[in-house]
């Protein structure tokens, strides 16, 4: 039958050749046109509201604002998690969902429940939905800088020139503009002249908002034409603006002017931005979902060169950051690693056929393979990026088992003087069943992956379709296309046997003593198995492998209520720093902003540093270093140092930090002090750092209490005294002016300093219902409050969070360390109780999905392995050997330093795969054999004889195709480092295993003669 099935395929060669040729074209093709990222498209489950609500503070925010839309969105369907922040003017809800939910769906759904609580909320209060994806972060930055051009100009620069430029580029999804000043006209009131004229302030601001105005009378029609009529009654400029007319006395008009002074000025501003320590304007690029990085960049700085000529000479442009930059490295680092494993497995089967044309048979196979998976990765939809290059590097090795397993099938064919088209049609009978069954074992444990969700399952899935992708292809081009392709290429000769090597002879004694010796075998297993459980026990644990990324983030937070100049002038300090750092290329600071957005102080911020390329310091190194310089001259100032991926990811899952306790149970003040002890207890724990006690204290507070007995006195309300402050510390925007396409306020004021102090604040005048004005502090009380703090919630109940970051430690002792830390030397008050999130949280979550995959995969090799050979015995004994090579891969982890966290373990799921397969092999010939009714012992010992060049080709091939994944070379290569150190140390034990403690496992329990062993 088979010898048939050969004769159909040969007989459609030209056919098959010519599609598979297609096939490979097509998929090189598809390729070039794949979307490029760092990551895999990933729809992460989570929404984040956010309410602006002016100036109440934090715990009129909570009553007022987050505890109803907290109740808003625990109606929603499919909610999990809802976590709340609740700060001055402010309040932003984080809303999480299952994996694998609908999220447009839950968008609208959370939006209409937001848009219904609405209606509770104080009038004003500014609501925004947004979904969170990788899109809500910037990829490429540049920053604006000048020696003579004002902030003002510079972000008029940004907004006119530069915005509507971006936007133009293909995949671009929004350009902010960051920093700058807004340029405005400012009416500076003078009380004295107004109370000459007998006018307020308040009246004065709501004249210029009537006197300013551009309005529609509506369409006449005359003749033929249509006519628009306008009462247009702008003012322009600054001169323009104070001819306003603002009352009349006897008969006579007021000018604006002539009660206050106009000026051309900018608006205030709370937040500051700068770039390699000069005041500047940041254009933050953010690309569309499934847009193309890499191609966004280019166009990006192609179409800024073109527009080079048209750019000011005094302004500097510099890149401050460029994701592209890091992609690029990482498919570089990849695609090398790739290319230097493929190179390396041709050598080694050259090495053992020792035949060109055999060699490159089953080179050929390799670019064949990866061209159809790039294929098929472009038909459903997936991008290039560091999961599936990385799967496609790990499945180098395994097409390269495949091609050598059929290789050498046909090679021991022709030697024993077959014609090329016999050989290739006796290998394809010899090898469908087992190849089939074998493939199946290993593709089966990729199956439950399917159902791992979190981050795991989203970034590690698309490396298991890539896998199961190119074996699955693998699969038909080496059992149908090569064997009649070497029909083709092989010259026909006869080639006598060669005598027994002295390495056959050898193993043959060898694995004889073992099946003699098989209850000794079976200890030793047995060690092996205990020997891994010690072992993992013992590894390191973290969560994503870390990455050099060329850069990090550094989010600082100066002591409560520092003022935004007091803040700058502190930063100064960092940045110092930074630039005697010689690793550091460049920086960009936001404050009173962060890089993510959220919400943000005057007095905290993020830095974006970036650092220089080629031969450095590592990236953590860099980081120790500039921590160690710049935590002891800044007393007060919390800094932490974040990995830029790293703080994206937390970002976008809601866990940032990988060290969080979360303390619940108690009211605030309770809470707060359990949260202080224990942040006071977390440094004495080794490789902690960064730590924050997660109580955040807003800026203090002026709040004047009208005294209802003297306001009735002098006839004032609370509305016209607050009226009365707002014109004296912020003003009012009362209207605008249009200047070509920007709009600017017209700020009014009273001419007098913004207070700072309660004794300023009582000299602000209030007009009273006589027309004389009085002091503030003739009818209110003013006191001056300390910081509130902000209020964090966790499903409606009150949560203070702890949180820490880790140096050169794991993650997993490290908490564990952390907890042991915590029960010995804190004393919990009744009814508070801790709660341990963070990464570590999301790790635990996924070390047991990733478990449970593990074990559901033995599970289902072991359902292929019955199917094959039709009875327990050899699949329990294959699936045994296949569970004990895991020792191999925690041996190789532990001894390169490596820790065990999702990457390493997805490794450990493929070695179940890998090694049932190369197992499937070595097993196959010998249980046909005894299904003919020869001696197991005998046959076994046949197969295995048979087996060792191919195992042995296997194993060396796939081990030096994964090596270059392994040596970690480039930020892309380093996240699939853990993986490929699984694998090969998986691999390396299981050559042995396969070929010596198979056999006897297989003989445990029978009575197989001594003479036939």
């Amino acid at each position: 039958m088979m010898g048939t099935a050969f004769s159909r395929i040969d007989r459609h060669f030209k056919a098959l050749i010519t599609l598979v040729f297609v096939l490979t074209v097509s998929g090189v093709l598809a390729g070039l046109a794949m979307p490029v990222a760092l990551f895999p498209a990933v729809t992460f489950p989570r929404l984040v509201v956010s309410a602006e609500v002016g100036a109440l503070p934090a715990d009129q925010v909570v009553v007022q604002v987050t505890k109803p839309l907290e109740e808003a969105l625990a109606n929603v369907p499919g909610i999990g998690r809802v976590r709340s922040t609740s700060s001055r003017g402010a309040a932003e809800l984080s809303a999480s969902f299952a994996w694998g939910t609908d999220m447009l769906g839950a968008f609208l759904l959370s939006q209409a429940a937001v848009n219904q609580a609405q209606a509770v909320l104080p009038a004003g209060t500014v609501l925004t939905v947004r979904r969170m994806d990788p899109t809500v972060f910037p990829v490429i930055g540049y920053s604006l800088t000048s020696a003579k051009r004002t902030q003002a100009s510079l972000r008029e620069m940004g907004v006119q020139t530069l915005r509507p430029l971006l936007m133009r580029v293909p995949g671009v999804a929004r350009v902010s503009v960051l920093g700058g000043d807004q340029r405005e006209v400012q009416v500076r009131l003078d009380p004295a002249k107004l109370l000459a004229r007998g006018l307020t302030a308040s009246g004065v601001a709501d004249a210029v908002t009537k006197a300013n105005v551009l309005s529609s009378g509506g369409l006449m029609e005359s003749g033929l034409q249509l006519y628009l009529t306008l009462v247009d009654g702008r003012a322009p400029t600054a001169e323009a603006i104070a001819a306003l007319p603002v009352a009349s006395v006897g008969g006579q008009a007021i000018g604006l002017g002539e009660v206050a002074e106009v000026v051309e000025a900018v608006a205030p501003r709370w937040t500051r931005v700068t770039a390699d320590g000069r005041d500047a304007v940041l254009i933050n690029i953010y690309q569309q979902p499934g847009g193309n990085t890499v191609k966004i960049a280019a166009a990006v700085q192609q179409m800024l060169k073109e527009a080079s000529g048209q750019w000011p000479t005094d302004v500097a442009m510099h890149q401050f950051y460029d994701q592209s930059e890091l992609i690029s490295e990482s498919m570089g680092s990849v695609r090398d690693s790739i290319l230097v494993g493929i190179g390396l497995g041709i050598i080694v089967i050259w090495a053992f056929v020792r035949r060109w044309r055999l060699t490159l048979l089953a080179a050929v196979v390799v670019p064949v393979c990866l061209g159809i998976t790039v294929l098929i990765l472009y038909l459903l939809g997936l991008t290039f990026n560091v999961m599936t290059l990385g799967g496609m590097a790990a499945a180098v090795g395994l097409i390269l088992d495949d091609a050598i397993v059929m290789v050498e099938t046909v090679s021991h064919h022709l030697q024993l003087g077959k014609r090329p088209a016999e050989a290739g049609a006796d290998a394809i009978q010899e090898l469908t069943v087992p190849f089939i069954g074998a493939t199946a074992a290993s593709l089966v444990v990729h199956i439950p992956l399917a159902f791992l969700s979190g981050v795991t399952g989203a970034f590690f899935a698309s490396l298991s379709i890539t896998i199961v992708a190119a074996l699955t292809v693998s699969l038909g081009v080496s059992l149908w296309l090569l064997p009649s392709l070497a029909a083709r290429v092989l010259r026909p000769q006869i080639e006598t046997p060669r005598p027994e090597s002295a390495a056959t002879r050898l193993y043959r004694r060898v694995l004889g003593v073992c099946l003699r010796q098989r209850i000794v075998v079976t200890v030793v297993t047995v060690l092996l198995v205990i020997g891994g459980v010690w072992l993992y026990g013992q590894l390191p644990t973290g969560f994503l492998p870390q990455m050099d990324e060329g850069a990090f983030v550094l989010d600082y937070r100066t002591p409560a209520g520092t003022s935004l100049k007091e803040t700058d002038r502190i930063l100064r300090r960092i940045e110092t720093e930074l630039q005697h750092t010689p690793e550091i290329a460049s920086y960009s600071r936001r404050t009173g902003l962060q890089l993510g957005g959220g919400l943000s102080e005057a007095n905290e911020g993020d830095f974006l540093v970036k650092l220089h390329k080629g031969n450095r310091k590592a990236l953590d190194e860099v980081i120790a270093e500039v921590r160690s310089r710049t935590e002891p001259v800044l007393p007060g100032t919390t800094l932490e140092f974040v990995l830029l991926m790293e703080d994206l990811v937390g970002d976008l899952t809601a866990v940032p930090q990988p060290i969080e306790v979360k303390v619940f149970g108690g009211d605030m003040v309770t809470n707060q002090r359990v949260a202080r002890e224990i942040a006071a207890l977390l440094p004495d724990v080794p490789g902690v750092v960064d730590v924050v006690d997660g109580i955040i204290v807003s800026g203090g507070g002026l709040r004047a209490t009208l005294d209802p007995v003297a306001a009735g006195r002098y006839g004032v309300t609370t509305a016209e005294v607050a009226t009365a402050v707002q014109l004296a510390v912020s003003g009012q925007v009362s209207s605008t002016v249009l200047r070509g396409e920007q709009v600017v306020g017209i700020r009014v004021r009273t001419g007098v300093l913004p207070p700072a102090d309660a004794a300023a604040l009582a000299e602000v005048p209030v007009m009273t219902a006589s027309g004389r004005p009085v002091r503030l502090g003739q009818v209110a009380r003013i006191v001056d409050e300390p910081g509130l703090t902000q209020i964090q919630r966790e499903n409606l109940k009150p949560m203070v969070a702890v949180t820490a970051r880790l140096e050169g430690v794991s993650l997993g002792g490290t908490v564990d360390r952390v907890r042991a830390t915590l029960a010995r030397k804190l004393q919990l008050p009744p009814g508070v109780s801790l709660e341990f999130g963070g990464l570590y949280e999301e790790q635990q979550r996924a070390f047991q999905g990733l478990l449970m995959v593990i074990a559901a995969a033995v599970a289902l090799v072991l359902g292929v392995l019955l199917v094959l050979f039709g009875g327990f015995r050899i699949a329990l004994t294959v699936t045994a050997v296949s569970a004990v090579s895991v020792c191999g891969s925690l041996a190789a982890l532990a001894l390169t330093g490596t820790a065990l966290n999702v990457s390493s373990l997805m490794g450990v799921v493929m070695v179940v795969g890998i090694v049932a397969e190369n197992a499937v092999f070595c097993l196959y010939e010998a249980h046909q054999a005894m299904a003919a009714g020869r001696e197991p012992g005998a046959a076994l010992l046949a197969a295995g004889s048979r087996r060792l060049r191919p195992v042995s080709m296997t194993v060396v091939a796939a081990i030096l195709a994964l090596l270059p994944l392994a040596m970690g070379w480039g930020a892309g290569a380093q996240m699939q480092r853990p993986l490929a150190i699984a694998v090969i140390g998986g691999l390396a034990l299981s050559g042995p295993l396969i070929l010596l403690v198979l056999p006897a496992l297989t003989l445990l329990g029978t009575k197989a003669p001594a003479q036939t062993i």
